[in-house]
């Protein structure tokens, strides 16, 4: 006479069958959830960087200052010139060409933003942002995770 088990359950045949599809099916989603984390991350910081420049544009034209935008590395950075209304537009050109020819921010020069960007990586460079180039696009180069993958914003 034979006696039949009462034990319920899976027999280890049955876990490891079921392991090994969960671990293919796996292998197939994962890499294309990383690549997914990777384009949402550049996305993110596109739109960081637009509306960063939108930013200074606007506030330049509403405040009637002249702003310059510095690039470099993984940064920007926007400090207001302080130009007081009380100088006259060939004043202003001037400090505009001198801010242009020497990159370094002098004592009175206030940072109003600074973003760090992750992926994102710039050549040394900046742009003087002011009512006057409001409508004037700005061309900035950036490339992607230090590889070949160029980009150029025109905002």
């Amino acid at each position: 006479m034979m006696y039949r088990s009462k034990s319920v359950g899976f027999t280890l045949v049955e876990l490891l069958i079921v392991m090994v599809l969960i671990g293919l099916a796996s292998s197939f989603v994962l890499p294309n959830m990383w690549q997914q984390l990777e384009q949402t991350k550049r996305y993110g910081e596109r739109k960081q960087l637009i509306e960063a420049v939108k930013f200074a544009k606007q506030y330049s034209v509403y405040k009637g200052v002249t702003l310059k935008i510095n690039l470099s590395n993984n940064s920007l950075e926007i400090t207001d010139l302080s130009i007081n209304k009380s100088q006259n537009v060939n004043q202003a050109a001037e400090l505009e060409q001198n801010e242009l020819n020497n990159p370094k921010n002098t004592a009175e020069d206030t940072v109003l933003k600074k973003v760090t960007f992750e992926t994102l990586t710039f050549e040394n460079s900046s742009f003087i942002v002011s009512a006057k180039t409001y409508f004037k696009k700005l061309a900035i180069k950036a490339t992607f995770n230090n590889k070949n993958e160029n980009e150029i914003f025109e905002i």
